[in-house]
């Protein structure tokens, strides 16, 4: 059973320089136009157990709206969960998947996105 809680706080802008951003343990912040996330297995691989992180992103231009679009997602169900807030921390306000907490709600609590329920577009206001 992989554990793992990703939290994604603020999201990727459209623009004309692509980076390729990694999540890992702990917590990063980048600020950025545009570019591609991966967890840690990057493009090809999966992320690894137990791995608990915190990605930032900040937009290039102060006060921008923030986009990201998820290409591929999959968690493990009901244990593995990704928070998306909408601002700069985990005190902002949670940009919800509609779902109830999963099997473990330190990982996988009420609101996270799951398994291969991808979040879509998702367009940050703060």
């Amino acid at each position: 059973m992989k554990k793992l809680l990703l939290i994604a706080l603020f999201l990727f802008s459209m623009g004309t320089q692509a980076q390729t951003y990694l999540m890992g343990n702990g917590s990063n912040s980048f600020t950025t136009c545009s570019g591609t996330f991966y967890d840690s297995g990057g493009a090809a691989g999966n992320y690894q157990n137990n791995e608990n992180g915190t990605v930032t992103f900040f937009p290039s231009t102060p006060n921008s709206v923030l986009q990201i679009t998820f290409t591929s997602f999959d968690t493990e169900d009901n244990y593995d969960g990704l928070m998306i807030y909408n601002g700069p921390t985990t005190f902002s306000p949670l940009i919800s998947s509609g779902l109830a907490a999963g099997n473990n709600t330190t990982t996988c609590p009420a609101g996270s996105w799951r398994a291969l329920g991808s979040p879509g577009t998702i367009v940050s206001t703060d």
